[in-house]
């Protein structure tokens, strides 16, 4: 009993640490995709939360059946033979996207911590990525498995000492690519749990057997699933509960700038550190690919320079356009895997 108790938790926690990166940990993800509705986002928060259940449930018992040990099969078995470079491609190129996000939301850190310009202060951040990617990640990976859990407890803390003020008036303007994008909140909502279910299905499709049985499997969807509900409530209540926190590009900074001093030096720092070691990871993940496919160091180099150039379209305006468009590809993916497990159920 202690041993399913103990994988119940352990994959619980790489469900959840999948999902909680630079966009969540900000609060940006939480304000782009719910609270920009006002009101109404606390249901696609609801309707989000089901879709995460639901799905995990299905992704994770798709794993323990299929005893899924490798990304290329899981693709080949669940999506088809077919699209395994396609997809492999693609995701090369959201990996990029994704970095450029982190690097765009630690210069975000940076420059209001230094008061250095946004260019220079991603660049500094850029930097030390590429002297974390030259160390390895190892060693960062153990200290995120820390970190999340304490940025977690402390975002939380600094959200509910602000659920006293009132409910402003929301009307953060974006660009119009966001808005084709992220029409209502019901799409929103689709969209931000596809996205997150694809980056479930990637951790998971290598996983399949460190799963026990169905029953964890299951457990473990349904946990995590309501935990990440839980705090997607928490954080858009706060958000929208907090006057000016929609305007900018890291409201749970905002919000914890609104509390005592300490709370925000604690936040500030665990978000910085958690932002590092995820963009480090990133970028590993990315230059591992690159170099799969036998590209040089000028490649890699390049690589790092072209996301430092998106990076300069800024954090806010990234999440809100990456993540849906990433949301709409996964969308259509999960929809292939339901398909064809349906077909052969039948």
């Amino acid at each position: 009993m202690v041993g399913k108790h103990q994988n119940l938790l352990s994959l619980f926690s790489i469900y959840v640490g999948a999902v909680i990166g630079a966009g969540f940990a900000t609060g940006q993800e939480v304000n782009q995709f719910f609270a920009y509705f006002g009101p109404s986002g606390l249901a696609g928060v609801a309707l989000a939360g089901g879709v995460l259940i639901i799905g995990g449930r299905m992704l994770l018992n798709l794993a323990y059946q299929y005893q899924l040990s490798d990304y290329g099969q899981s693709v080949a078995l669940l999506i088809g033979p077919g699209s395994t470079k396609a997809l492999d491609i693609l995701i090369s190129f959201f990996l990029l996207a994704s970095l450029a996000v982190m690097i765009s939301g630690g210069g975000e850190l940076l420059s209001t911590l230094l008061k250095l310009s946004r260019a220079l202060a991603s660049l500094l951040f850029s930097a030390v990525v590429v002297v974390g990617i030259s160390r390895g990640i190892v060693g960062l990976a153990k200290i995120n498995i820390i970190l999340m859990p304490l940025l977690i407890v402390v975002s939380l803390a600094l959200v509910i000492d602000r659920f006293f003020l009132t409910v402003p008036t929301l009307t953060l303007s974006l660009s119009r690519v966001r808005l084709v994008l992220l029409p209502n909140w019901w799409v929103a909502a689709i969209l931000y749990s596809s996205l997150n279910l694809g980056i479930v299905f990637t951790v998971f499709s290598s996983l399949g057997s460190t799963i026990p049985d169905r029953a964890t499997a299951t457990r473990t969807g349904t946990w995590a699933g309501l935990t990440l509900s839980l705090l997607l409530a928490i954080f858009c209540g706060g958000i929208l509960h907090t006057p000016g926190a929609d305007q900018v590009a890291i409201p749970l900074a905002y919000l914890a700038a609104q509390g005592s001093t300490a709370t925000y030096l604690a936040y500030i720092s665990l978000l910085f550190m958690a932002m590092l070691t995820s963009a480090i990871a990133t970028a590993f993940a990315l230059v591992n690919r690159l170099r799969a496919n036998n590209c040089g160091a000028w490649v890699e180099g390049g690589t790092m320079v072209l996301a430092w150039l998106v990076a300069q379209g800024g954090f806010a305006e990234l999440v809100g356009t990456v993540y849906p468009v990433y949301g709409y590809f996964w969308g259509v993916m999960l929809i292939i895997i339901l398909v064809r497990r349906i077909l052969q159920v039948v």
